[in-house]
């Protein structure tokens, strides 16, 4: 009877790890990044893409790039893929005459489980 009992406690336990895996794993992780960080160009990008390793669902204005004034370079919202792995935010041309640009990605997201 006693390794009945420690059966079912270990089979338990076994199934409520599984379950809560995705829950324990922590955020997704950023797979890849175009244009990639602290690069230089001469011509402006037309899209910055974010890749994830897992699926991820936007917050709004959760993507933005910044010009060196603070302001935002473009209005457009952000798109994720059909995958729900990437995301994607179209860019206006604009001038790159020695100029710093910082994307910023909110941590407002969450995390399709």
């Amino acid at each position: 009877m006693k390794v009945k009992t420690k059966f079912v406690l270990f089979f338990f336990v076994l199934l409520l790890s599984v379950l809560c895996a995705q829950y324990i794993m922590g955020p997704p992780i950023v797979k890849m990044e175009s244009p990639s960080p602290n690069s230089r160009s001469e011509i402006a990008p037309s899209e910055i893409i974010i890749t994830f390793n897992e699926k991820i669902q936007l917050a709004q204005n959760s993507l933005e790039v910044i010009d060196f004034k603070g302001q935002a370079v473009t209005s457009n919202k952000a798109q994720i893929s059909d995958d729900q792995q990437e995301i994607r935010l179209e860019l206006p041309s604009f001038p790159m005459e020695n100029t710093l640009f910082t994307i910023t990605l909110s941590h407002r997201m969450m995390i399709t489980l």
